[in-house]
Formats: C-alpha cells, structure tokens, sequence
C-alpha cells in the first residue's frame, strides 16, 4: 500500500510538472533539476503541485480508510427470527462462570477498570473456540464503550457473521461501524454510511422490538440533510411505527427531532406537556422537557422539570434527572450544598447504564461543590478520586491544579 501511495505521488506530481513546462518552455521543471522559482509560470507549477497534494492526501486517506462490509442476511433468516422473538435474549454465554454472559450485563459496564477486566476475560474465552459469535457481539459492546473503534468494528463484523439471524448482533456491528464514521472523520463517514444504514435495518427486520436500532434509524433520517440521504418524511414514517411500540420514547424522538433538526422549539416544549396529559410515562418527559428547557436556556424550568422527573421510581431517568440537578447547581455555582446531596445519593446508588454518568464525573461534580463551598482539601480528595477513576479526565486534573 505504502509503495502504491508513493508512486502515485511522483506519477502525478511530474504530469503536472510536465504539463507547467509545456504551458510555459522557459520554466525549468524540477525533474530536469532546474530551480523552482524565479521562472515564468511558477506559481501556475506550485499551483498545480498543490492540487496534486491535496489529490495525493484524498487517495491515500481513503485507500487507508477501512470500509465496513454489510453482513447478509436471508429472508428466510429474517422470517425465523421473526417468528422467534430472537432479540439481544440471544446473545447470551453457555459458561456459568464468565461475566459479562449477556448483552445487557455488557451494556452495564462503563467503569474503564471494569471494561478492561471484563474484555480481557472474554477475550480470553474467545481463544478457547467456544461461543465465537456471542463473546464477539460483548466485546464489540465493550470495546465501543472503551473508545476502541478498530477492536469494536472486528468484533462486531465477526459476531454478526457468526449469528447472521440474530438482530442484536447486527446491531451491535452497526454501533461499531458508527464509532468508526465519528472517529474517522468525513471520509469514514462517506465510505462506511452504507454498510452502517444496511446493518441497522437488518437489526430492524431481525428484531421488530428493539427501539434502540429504531431509534438510532430515525436519527439518521431526521438529522442529516437531504442531499446526505436525509428523509423528513421517512423519520416520521418510522417514528409512526415506534408510537406503536414505545411511545414515550417516540414523544423523546419527535420533540428532540423539532427542537434541534428544526429548530421549532416551542412546539417540542408543547409536545412534551402534552404528552405528560396522556402518558403514563411521567419520569422520562419531564426528563425529556428539562433537558430541552436547558437546551434554550431556561436553566430554572430546567431545573423544576428535573425535580419533577424524581418523584417518579429510580429508574434510568430519575438518576440522570439527579446528576442534572447538581450539574446545574455546580455550573451556575448556586446552591452547592443541594448539589452535593444530589452528588452523595449518585454516587451511593452507583445506578448503572449506558447512559449514566460514570463515577469519575460524578466525583469531578462532587469536587466543584466542595470547592465551592470553601472545603479545599475535600474537594482535593474529589478531585483525585475522580482521577484515579479515570486518569483521562482532563477537567478533573485541570481542577486539582487550580487548587491553592
């Protein structure tokens, strides 16, 4: 590959060498050994050169790029796990004695000690030949939650091989190949949209019930523009579909597609109270409302809505609602022993999902509330806490430092 990159860029660097000195006979060109500047028609040379480069650098990132194959999958395949209700229930590990055995068990996992732990253990089972497509399907989990996005597209193509009718395989594979588009910049995303959209709709057709897969569709469809394969109409097609199966989470969707997509605040706010009229589902549009309120910087509705959110059951919500609360006050720097309440029963609860704060932050949070109540030395131990959690913590290190 090297040698093919190489050898493309002298190819096309003396065309265009070549090309200037024909357009100008009295200019040197370099493969001659003649001077570059000083001579008529040099800047048009550089000119050219540069847009070679720039030729050059394109071919050789996308060359280099990997690219995400769709695993394929057969209507017959689809019909069965249909019939089957084979969802993530079927990522599931034979030996007792390994942890993470289920995909919910992985999903848990967000502590970087423990994710190192547990992809060393599987990935030590995995070299015993036994549960091949499920310990490839937890590690792709895993290692997307640790940020390792060649690791997690691997995993994730080999376990969607391995257990091709199975919808959470694919979607796993999905999320890996989505991970390797955000880290890879434009051109991943181009190279490997395909593969991801193909692989999301098979998890789709594969397990009709899983709202995150519909979710994450949706997002697509509504957030990106047109001409980069957007659909309005379609991301509200499918939201129609998720109504069906969970609609609070489709309320979720709509009002954070009008809020942000569309920029229709008022009408995602209305949405939300609205809907907390109708649904049952209390705990989870308040959190939905508080969180838009903060979006257009209405941080006391925010916060009234958030409070509402906890007198609901301490569901996912309720503690993302909790760290809110004390992320507001921290932020503002207002009431910072309410925020530390908030911060002592995160961090005593220890709630766990993908969606939580880990406890490195939550001890970032608890250090600004100490500072900000003068106790320095306490805020200091926070402060390393959080460090030793997460040495990557970059705000809590930057914190400890600014300490008297």
């Amino acid at each position: 590959m090297e040698l093919l990159v190489v050898s493309t860029a002298i190819t096309l660097t003396l065309a265009l060498e070549k090309a200037s000195a024909e357009l100008n006979p009295s200019t040197p060109c370099v493969w001659q050994g003649g001077p570059i500047l000083g001579y008529p028609g040099s800047v048009l040379r550089w000119v050219l050169i540069l847009l070679a480069g720039g030729l050059v650098w394109l071919v050789v990132v996308w060359l280099t790029h990997t690219v995400a194959e769709p695993v394929e999958v057969s209507a017959l395949d689809v019909a069965h796990s249909v019939a089957q209700g084979r969802g993530s229930a079927a990522i599931r590990l034979t030996d007792p004695g390994l942890a993470p055995a289920t995909l919910a068990e992985a999903a848990a996992l967000f502590e970087p000690d423990e994710l190192l732990a547990a992809r060393e253990r599987l990935e030590t089972a995995l070299s015993t030949g036994t549960d091949e497509g499920a310990l490839c399907v937890l590690l792709s989990t895993i290692a997307r939650r640790q940020g390792d996005a060649a690791a997690s597209l691997e995993y994730g193509r080999r376990g969607a091989e391995a257990l091709p009718a199975v919808g959470a395989a694919h979607h796993a594979y999905a999320r890996a190949i989505g991970l390797h588009m955000s880290d890879g910049g434009l051109i991943a995303w181009m190279k490997n949209l395909p593969a991801w959209k193909q692989e999301l709709r098979t998890a789709v057709e594969l397990d009709p019930t899983n709202v995150e897969a519909r979710s994450e569709e949706i997002f697509y469809f509504g957030f990106v523009p047109k001409p980069m394969g957007g659909d309005p109409e379609r991301a509200q097609a499918l939201l129609d579909e998720l109504a069906e199966l969970d609609s609070c989470m489709a309320v979720t969707l709509r009002a954070t597609l009008l809020h942000v997509a569309q920029d229709r605040a008022q009408e995602a706010i209305a949405l939300c109270r609205t809907a907390l009229e109708e649904n049952d589902c209390a705990s989870e549009l308040h959190f939905t409302l508080g969180s838009l309120l903060e979006r257009g910087e209405d941080a006391q509705g925010a916060d009234a809505e958030y409070a509402l959110a906890l007198q609901g059951e301490r569901n996912e919500s309720y503690y993302r609602a909790l760290f809110s609360r004390a992320r507001l006050r921290t932020a503002g720097e207002y009431e910072a022993r309410e925020a530390l309440a908030f911060l002592d029963e995160y961090l005593t609860d220890a709630p766990r999902g993908e969606f939580m704060q880990p406890r490195a932050q939550a001890s970032r949070q608890r250090g600004l509330a100490l500072q900000q109540l003068g106790r320095s030395e306490e805020a200091r131990g926070a402060y390393e806490l959080a460090l030793e959690l997460d040495p990557d913590l970059d705000e809590a290190r930057a914190a400890l430092d600014e300490l008297p």
